[in-house]
């Protein structure tokens, strides 16, 4: 008996149809690849985009925190200066006290560093991590004054010194001002240039409200 036709031509193109249902598997399993590959770039944005979110929220507390240590360490270094004697003493030295900078503050910087997405924040706390621990590098300096001149009862030739770090800390102040103003909402990104007029502004302001001797007004 005949096989029909239809199972011959069967046989006739088996190896057409298996090649297209071979394919037709394969494109089915490249959209489904893709489909998920896609997902999980979706949840992986949404998960950086939690973790900045997270890490924009706890900045205003690490700000808060920054801010009150370079203001505390400029009004501290600012009492060395006898506004009387005109000059730094050893006695005013000896008192000196300037609050520690917490390792801890410092490690919270670098995780807002790793965890928020927009770079120009990123790069103005890196600023201000590399800032702080030059500024507490220079107060620790001032510290050692009386130690390794021991014979010295006023330091008028460091006064340029000590004037520096109060500078730098007024300049550290203003970036975390910016910061804040970025975390709360008030600004989509963070200007890390501060011109020379900016800074003469800053110092002036921050003289006033955070230096507790006339130092400043000696120097100029």
């Amino acid at each position: 008996m005949a096989e029909p036709a239809w199972v011959y031509n069967l046989f006739r193109w088996q190896t057409l149809i298996g090649s297209l249902i071979t394919a037709f598997v394969a494109f089915a399993t490249i959209l489904v690849v893709r489909s998920q590959v896609l997902q999980d770039k979706q949840h992986e944005q949404e998960r950086l985009k939690r973790k900045a979110l997270r890490a924009r929220s706890a900045l205003p507390s690490i700000l808060g925190s920054l801010s009150r240590h370079v203001r505390n360490t400029s009004q501290a270094i600012s009492e060395i200066y006898d506004d009387e004697a005109g000059t730094i003493t050893r006695a005013r030295l000896l008192q000196f006290s300037p609050p520690p900078l917490s390792d801890y503050l410092i490690d919270k910087i670098h995780l807002a560093i790793e965890d928020i997405g927009e770079m120009s924040v990123v790069e103005m706390l890196y600023t201000i991590s590399i800032e702080l621990q030059i500024l507490e590098s220079r107060v620790k300096d001032v510290q050692g004054f009386v130690a390794k001149e021991k014979e010295k009862e006023t330091w008028d030739d460091s006064l340029g010194y000590v004037v520096a770090i109060i500078r730098q800390a007024a300049l550290i102040d203003e970036r975390v001002s910016r910061l804040l103003a970025y975390a709360r909402n008030k600004i989509a990104n963070v200007d890390q240039k501060i011109t020379e007029a900016d800074a003469g502004r800053i110092l002036t302001f921050f003289s006033q409200s955070y230096v507790s001797s006339n130092i400043l007004m000696r120097r100029i």
